[in-house]
């Protein structure tokens, strides 16, 4: 039995857009996948939410995930932050991230 492929779309700091796809639960969350398969160099604090290296804007989709208490306090924190920042290393693989483009931020 295989398990259903899912994708997402980013644009890096450069703005060069990648097509990724994931398999639900294939890595901790959307920063270690980012970073395994296309190398950025992001997540300081590997996923506490304590750095926002990995902030993201959610460009196209919606994320049904909530925010952690440690994620709205970095987010208020980090800079360009809009109403749909968000930090990678708080979203998980799953199915509702399925179709999803954002963009990084960056430094």
């Amino acid at each position: 039995m295989s398990q259903e492929k899912f994708s997402l779309t980013y644009e890096d700091e450069f703005g060069e857009v990648h097509k990724v796809e994931f398999l639900e639960d294939e890595y901790a969350n959307l920063m270690e996948l980012i970073f395994d398969r296309c190398s950025e160099d992001w997540g300081d604090c590997k996923g506490r939410a304590w750095c926002g290296t990995c902030h993201i804007h959610v460009l196209k989709g919606e994320l049904h995930q909530n925010t952690t208490a440690e994620e709205q306090m970095k987010l208020e924190e980090v800079f360009l932050k809009t109403a749909t920042s968000r930090l990678a290393c708080q979203l998980f693989l799953k199915e509702d991230i399925n179709g999803v483009h954002f963009r990084i931020v960056g430094d």
